[in-house]
């Protein structure tokens, strides 16, 4: 099999592929933020500094290596994307039944700008309520 053997059907199968992926990728996400979070909580008044301490490095090596495993599937999406508009204006006028389909599959891709922006503030809002909970910060209960 050869490079020429790779076909729209094959881009299109791969650009879902990505979406799942980065779907999946963004659900494995929450679910740390709400136990990174969560763990702080349930402790109450034996969370201490150093436990927000290894819990807020642990919390950002996990978001550092996430933010790369999403950043390479928006980056490959986002170039299948390029790819299939590309094929699909280049086959006009007639580029074939579900180009219209196809066309709406890959207006739905993930946006790496946005990603960041999300991915960042989450962060920053874990990491704010991880340290007021272990007596520092804004959200500190202490001084509420």
């Amino acid at each position: 099999d050869s490079m020429q053997d790779f076909d729209l059907s094959d881009a299109v199968g791969n650009f879902t592929h990505h979406s799942s992926s980065i779907g999946t990728l963004w659900g494995i996400y929450v679910a740390a933020t709400f136990a990174g979070a969560g763990f702080g909580i349930t402790l109450e008044e034996d969370f201490t500094y150093p436990l927000a301490a290894f819990l807020s490095i642990g919390f950002l090596a996990f978001t550092i290596g996430h933010w790369h495993l999403l950043r390479q599937h928006i980056d490959i999406q986002t170039d299948l994307r390029t790819d299939i508009l590309a094929y699909l204006n280049a086959a006009e006028p007639d580029p074939g039944p579900f180009a219209k389909s196809i066309r709406s599959i890959c207006r739905n891709s993930s946006k790496r700008g946005a990603s960041r922006l999300a991915h960042f503030v989450i962060d920053i809002c874990v990491l704010l309520l991880i340290w007021s909970l272990a007596g520092i910060g804004p959200l500190n209960p202490a001084t509420s």
